[in-house]
C-alpha cells in the first residue's frame, strides 16, 4: 500500500508547477560569510578558510563594488544591478 501511495503522490506532484529558483548572490550575505571565514581563519589558522575568504573578497570587489565608490546589492547571471542598501554597506565595511 505504501508504494502505491508514493506513486500516486509523485504523479500528482509532477503535475504541479515547480517552485522558482532564487539563485542570486546578495552583497550583505556574502560579506557576512566573508567575515565568518576570516574569523575562522584567525581562530583555527587553517589555510582553506583564508583561501575561501580571499576568493569571496575578490568576487565582492569585482562584482559588487562600482567604480564610483558605491556598491550593488545583488549579482545574478553576470550582472550586478540594484543599488546597495544600508545592510549591504554595513556588512561589507565590517567584513573588510
Amino acid at each position: 500500500m505504501l508504494e502505491n501511495w508514493k506513486t500516486i503522490l509523485l504523479t500528482a506532484r509532477d503535475t504541479r508547477k515547480h517552485p522558482r529558483l532564487d539563485d542570486k548572490a546578495l552583497t550583505s550575505g556574502n560579506a557576512i560569510m566573508l567575515k565568518g571565514y576570516i574569523d575562522a581563519y584567525r581562530v583555527f589558522g587553517e589555510q582553506q578558510f583564508l583561501t575561501i575568504a580571499k576568493k569571496n573578497a575578490d568576487f565582492l570587489l569585482s562584482n559588487a563594488c562600482r567604480k564610483d565608490g558605491g556598491i550593488n546589492r545583488n549579482y545574478k547571471n553576470g550582472k550586478s544591478s540594484i543599488n546597495g542598501f544600508l545592510e549591504d554597506y554595513a556588512s561589507l565595511i565590517d567584513a573588510f
